[in-house]
């Protein structure tokens, strides 16, 4: 009697053994099957927002070329307000811009830049989601060190901004005297700075985009290519004609086409 029941107890103790790594087996099946859900949708999410980090890179990196662009527009521009203020030329009006900036009244500029805000928010959005997480920490810190450098192009754009309208008064203005003559020709003295420092930036901003090997696609260079090649004018417009427009031919084309040099332009 004493081996029946022991070998019943064998039997009782091996089921429960059974079923103790059956539940186990289901445990860690369970976390496994988790885990693995968790890093899909983490994998999702950091697809989902290098798409969008992507998007936005381009828009800002369009800011870049065009700044490129017109680089020698606005350094022979400052140039030759240099000249007409050594020269005391009081003659202002007619040197002005012949555009208007919208439909409603016209506003006429001495010396006139791109001025373009630089879009962070899918950037900053992904690393506070903590979407970026497991992206590798090589191309994270390629694209922190990219918006850095658009960060500093904004802020030296805004400094840019605001000296230019030390320049803009001119064309009401008139006259100007010995004393403001000094302090104009110093303003231009910065305002040419300003626009070499942003434009190599710019083009450091381009080498980046090829560092992270994004290249458009079919569709994105064929909408690119419209909008460059627009023909239209109005405020909104921001193609070669429109640019040609404000600053003259001195505007690079071929400058565009280091998003991508398949674009065709017109």
């Amino acid at each position: 009697m004493l081996l029946r029941f022991t070998a019943r107890r064998r039997r009782q103790v091996g089921e429960w053994l059974v079923e103790l790594m059956i539940v186990v087996f289901g445990v860690l099946i369970a976390l496994y099957a988790q885990q693995w859900a968790n890093e899909r949708q983490s994998l999702k999410a950091a697809k989902d927002a290098e798409t969008r980090i992507r998007e936005e890179i381009y828009g800002n990196i369009a800011n870049s070329v065009e700044r490129i662009a017109v680089h020698r527009c606005l350094r022979d521009r400052l140039g030759q307000i240099a000249e007409r203020l050594n020269a005391g030329t009081n003659d202002w009006k007619a040197f002005a811009y012949d555009y208007t900036d919208n439909d409603l009244f016209l506003v006429r500029r001495i010396y006139r830049t791109p001025s373009r805000s630089i879009s962070e928010d899918a950037y900053r959005g992904a690393l506070a989601s903590g979407a970026l997480d497991s992206v590798p920490v090589e191309r994270r810190a390629m694209w922190s060190g990219l918006y850095g450098s658009f960060a500093k192009m904004q802020f030296v754009n805004n400094q840019e901004n605001e000296r230019t309208s030390g320049l803009n008064s001119l064309w009401l203005n008139g006259e100007v005297l010995p004393g403001d003559r000094r302090e104009l020709l110093q303003l231009v003295a910065r305002l040419d700075r300003d626009n070499g420092l942003i434009t190599l930036i710019s083009k450091q901003n381009v080498d980046s985009l090829k560092e992270l090997g994004y290249a458009l696609t079919a569709e994105e260079r064929g909408a690119f290519e419209k909008q460059l090649n627009n023909k239209a004018f109005d405020s909104s417009n921001t193609s070669l004609a429109m640019r040609r427009r404000v600053y003259g031919n001195c505007v690079d084309a071929e400058a565009f086409k280091l998003i991508d040099p398949a674009l065709k332009i017109d």
